[in-house]
């Protein structure tokens, strides 16, 4: 059997992925395993439709208090998590990118993962067909093991 020694953790910060990183979490430890937890954040594209100049708005002073709003919330999670589960290696990635499965999956490719653990909202009928399916998605594309988590 081989032994599970990095896994990736996307986490949104909804309930179903803090729930998945729960589940991630006793079989980090159990496997003196790291996890690196993965936060992705959309890129935002603006259009200035007024062709008057006026717009004022500032797209990478978002991206930049996104991107510290999430390492706070992943140090947090980590602080959080340290002490009871000892035998696990943290690390953290927040990424901007426009395809939430391709970062997943370059991710995981990139640090050779051995299993990904990751929520799913469970969208079903005409929400799945619009919004599609993020862990189906990775499910179906990824090198390694896919656990997910749905509520």
């Amino acid at each position: 059997m081989q032994m599970i020694s990095k896994i990736v953790c996307p986490l949104d910060f909804s309930d179903n992925s803090i729930q998945a990183l729960q589940m991630a979490l006793p079989i980090a430890d159990a496997n003196h395993a790291a996890i690196h937890l993965l936060h992705i954040i959309p890129e935002i594209f603006l259009y200035d439709w007024s062709m008057t100049n006026t717009f004022n708005f500032n797209s990478a002073e978002i991206l930049d208090q996104s991107k510290q709003d999430a390492e706070l919330k992943l140090k947090n999670f980590i602080d959080d998590y340290k002490s009871k589960f000892s035998n696990v290696v943290f690390h953290y990635n927040i990424i901007t990118l426009s395809d939430a499965v391709d970062g997943i999956l370059n991710i995981s490719k990139e640090i050779n993962a051995d299993l990904i653990v990751m929520g799913s909202h469970g969208r079903k009928g005409w929400d799945r067909v619009l919004m599609g399916s993020v862990a189906e998605s990775v499910m179906r594309n990824s090198n390694c093991p896919v656990m997910i988590y749905r509520m």
